[in-house]
């Protein structure tokens, strides 16, 4: 055996004892000729580790070398491994708050190591002193940055967190504490159980424990009373060190409680934005104990997406005018763009923090299925996991996804159905029956992202979504020191099929978290509150002189100027009728005489009208009778058990452009922003006997239900295809609805958004087509995607030129949408490529607006 053998042998051994741990994600196939993993840090077997101490380097697990960074790059040279590194730097001059020594090493470091220094993927500097430990799961993550003595403050804080085990702060918590300190608001992005909360919860403390006694001075508001109830314990501790207290102040927190909050004010308040918006708007005792405070956190950031964070964004200025200036911080473990999107929902510059690396090791396989339905896989996999005694989430993008799947497998595993629509006491239940073991798995949509205690969950299986969304819903998994495992299952829509062809994408594409702080809608009713919290003055009059006087126009308020009051009908419209989570008005659902649910509207009357198959707790459901317009209320009966059968609306959408926001040219193509008043007309409704069928037969409904609504969207007139088509206006229009529905479907990964966010139509003789967010008022998502236009174009050319389907119309791969509202009628899939591709070779086109004949095609 040659030495040059037998040192290979020797890197081997190495690789297997220290990196083969290292290892989170594997990224597999189904069929793995069709691709190789992508270059990553989730998918490649192997990611080295560099530590430098003084500069006497070793590539551990890759190979060993004497003497300095330079010896590392000679290993890197040598090509022992491919990818990507972790730079580890150990030892060195002593790390105060700024670390300006050892960010100075760190550049040092990188230098040395010369062309290789753009493969790092993350850096770590341990403090002196801290013993090198290589055993993988403590290599990336137990090695802090600041001792929490360092922090100075409040003694009592520091000696309950060392009870606790915390003597030290990582490097994010550490660069969160040192900005919050120092009086600036943050913004902070980790990844799943990365200790976001300690990162504001102890500064905060430390400056909160010097205030004066009995007042609240901090709100930490959470998107859900669950996550808010399960966080209480951890702030309660810390806020009872120092002689402070923590409580939650919710819609659910009993009469006693809530008077003894008001008689002895908590200096940590826990609660949510509906609570504030609500008791601002009453200015009683509540809304009294806001005036002192002085700092806001706003967890989970990334679920104060489009209707919802529109209103958070006014409500946090509400707050800002009862309070004075606050020190703000958002976490998030999933924002591609915190300091954008965070500055824009409170209002004000975020400073951010960003951590990086692993909690637990968890293995990840992206899989197709072949030959078989999408949810059989999903099924498959679950009822395979549960039967080996591993406790399962599956995650779905839709409601009528989460309850197909727990229907598809109840009978063989026990599962229940988690999602937004369902009543808290039902919600609540299912968390119990999942931590107690008494169910195995749960069915769930974004509800369950988030971090309420559950128990230990060992494996989740989620539907396509974006990389970043991805990843915290896998970080659920292995919270028990068990090696976790998570499951990516692609179909057979047109964002499963690009990835099978491009996995390389995947984790490129970063989704655009987005709000619309200037919803006409949103900026009426929150001016219409804040003359509620305290009567405008001229100058605030002045600043929203447009949503003023559409206040008054609407009867929201009533005075002179200078004295503008909430008229009592607008105080009843407020408070019964406005919701902060989707203002369009919602549908209550009713089973059996008692209240099941709600859905917002305008999507409701497309699943709620009568003979509409309802999915409610895993079981399908027929809408016996819908009321409406007045009081909307559909009341629903259960259908057999195992009954497979759908329905989908049948609609007409016809826009009115209102006003022109901006425009842009996407290559020659001119796209237009613009305001839109929708009216959508439900008539029928097809039954489907698969829930993956594209067809249906369909059925008139008695009564067709209207319903007009504003909102924003993007207009543009799509180049004719003329070499597909020729002179056939037929075949020229269903290229128009292909390309139309594809657009919408290419756009989701790119800007995030859910099959829900966005509606479209084409025009059939011009070829304009809109897209349009499905929220009245508008929600951001058509913002975003007419930001990126260039982008979502070339990937909706690539996923129609990607489908091997020959199908004049195309297929549910490429052209078909399940959302389609004319039950996939008048598709064309050759014109639609040829009128993409034309987009992108530079065709110039310009808006027109609706002729003669010109009818739209939902």
């Amino acid at each position: 055996m040659t030495p040059q053998t037998l040192s290979r042998l020797k890197l081997a051994a190495l690789m297997a004892a220290f990196i083969g741990p290292v290892l989170v994600a594997v990224a597999v196939y189904l069929n793995p000729g069709a691709w190789a993993p992508p270059a990553s840090s989730h998918g490649e077997i192997i990611e080295p580790v560099i530590v430098l101490d003084e500069f006497r380097a070793e590539v551990v697990g890759g190979a060993v070398a004497d003497g300095s960074a330079d010896a590392a790059a000679g290993a890197l040279d040598a090509g022992f491994f491919r990818g990507h590194w972790t730079l580890l730097l150990w030892g060195g001059a002593d790390c105060g708050l700024d670390c300006e020594a050892g960010l100075f090493k760190m550049r040092q470091a990188r230098l040395a190591l010369g062309r290789h220094r753009g493969r790092v993927r993350t850096a770590y500097l341990l403090p002196p002193g801290e013993p090198l430990d290589i055993r993988p799961p403590q290599l990336l993550r137990r090695h802090p940055w600041l001792a929490v003595a360092r922090l100075g403050g409040d003694a009592r804080i520091v000696r309950a967190l060392r009870e606790r085990g915390i003597t030290r702060l990582y490097a994010h918590q550490a660069e969160a504490a040192r900005l919050l300190l120092a009086g600036k608001s943050v913004a902070i992005e980790a990844p799943t159980a990365f200790g976001k909360t300690e990162a504001f919860l102890v500064p905060i403390a430390h400056l909160a424990a010097s205030m004066p006694r009995a007042r609240t001075c901090a709100i930490f508001a959470y998107p859900t009373k669950a996550l808010a109830r399960d966080q209480l314990p951890k702030i309660s501790s810390v806020a009872v060190s120092a002689g402070m207290r923590a409580a939650v102040l919710d819609g659910d927190t009993p009469p006693p409680e809530r008077e003894a909050i008001l008689a002895r004010p908590p200096e940590m308040l826990i609660t949510n934005f509906d609570l504030l918006h609500h008791q601002m708007l009453r200015a009683g005792r509540i809304a009294g104990l806001l005036h002192t405070v002085r700092f806001l956190v706003v967890d989970e950031a990334h679920e104060y997406t489009g209707i919802f964070g529109s209103n958070v964004h006014h409500i946090v200025a509400r707050l800002k005018r009862l309070a004075g200036p606050l020190q703000c911080v958002a976490a998030s473990a999933t924002l591609s763009d915190s300091g954008r999107f965070c500055s824009e929902l409170l209002g004000q510059e975020m400073s951010v923090v960003t951590a990086e690396g692993r909690r637990s090791p968890v293995d990840y396989a992206i899989m197709g299925p072949v030959g078989i339905p999408r949810r059989r896989l999903v099924v498959s996999l679950a009822k395979r996991m549960v039967r080996a005694g591993r406790r399962t989430m599956i995650f779905s993008n839709s409601h009528r996804n989460a309850e197909l799947a727990c229907a598809e497998a109840r009978g063989s595993i026990a599962i229940e159905a988690h999602r937004g629509g369902l009543e808290p006491s039902r919600l609540r239940n299912v968390e119990a029956r999942f931590r107690t073991g008494a169910i195995g798995a749960i069915s769930c949509t974004s509800t369950m992202e988030l971090g309420v205690d559950i128990g230990g969950v060992d494996c989740v299986i989620s539907e396509a979504i974006p990389h970043r969304r991805f990843m915290q819903r896998m970080g659920r998994a292995g919270r028990t020191g068990r090696r976790g495992c998570a499951f990516l299952v692609l179909g057979g829509d047109p964002i499963s099929q690009y990835y099978m062809a491009n996995p390389g994408d995947y984790e490129q594409d970063e989704e655009a978290a987005h709000i619309d702080a200037s919803n006409a809608y949103v900026e009426e009713h929150q001016v219409a509150a804040m003359a509620a919290d305290r009567p405008l003055t001229a100058a605030e009059e002045a600043e929203r002189a447009g949503a003023v006087s559409r206040c008054v126009a609407s009867g929201l308020l009533a005075g002179p100027g200078g004295r503008l009051a909430l008229t009592a009908a607008g105080r009843r419209t407020l408070e019964r009728e406005y919701s902060i989570r989707g203002i369009g008005g919602a549908v209550e659902i009713y089973l059996g005489g008692r209240r099941a649910g709600r859905r917002e509207m305008p999507i409701a009357l497309t699943e709620l009208h009568e003979g509409a198959i309802y999915m409610l707790g895993g079981r399908a459901h027929r809408v016996a009778r819908l009321r409406y317009p007045r009081s909307p209320r559909a009341e629903i009966e259960p259908l057999a058990e195992g009954t497979r059968r759908q329905t989908r609306a049948i609609c007409e959408d016809w826009p009115e452009v209102t006003g022109t926001l901006g425009s842009r040219d996407c290559h020659g193509m001119r796209v237009e922003f613009c305001a839109l008043r929708i009216k959508k007309l439900v008539r029928g409704y097809v039954t489907l006997e698969g829930p993956d069928d594209a067809f249906g037969e369909p059925a008139e409904l008695k009564r067709p239900l209207s319903y007009t609504f504003g909102t924003k969207g993007i207009r543009f007139r799509a180049p004719a295809p003329a070499r597909t088509v020729g002179a056939d206006d037929g075949a020229a229009a269903g290229a128009y609805h292909a390309a139309e529905h594809v657009i919408i479907e290419g756009s989701r990964m790119i800007i995030g958004a859910s099959p829900a966010d966005l509606g479209g139509m084409s025009m059939g003789s011009s070829g304009m087509i809109y897209v349009y967010d499905g929220a009245a008022g508008g929600s951001g998502a058509s913002m975003a995607l007419y930001e990126r236009m260039e982008r979502v174009v070339a990937r909706a050319r690539d996923i129609v030129a990607g489908c091997p389907c020959e199908a004049e119309a195309g297929c549910p791969r490429c052209t078909m949408s399940y959302r389609c509202g004319n039950n996939n009628q008048c598709l064309h899939k050759a014109g639609a490529l040829e009128s993409l591709r034309r987009i992108a070779e530079g065709d110039v086109t310009l808006p027109v607006d609706a002729g003669a004949g010109d009818v739209p095609i939902v």
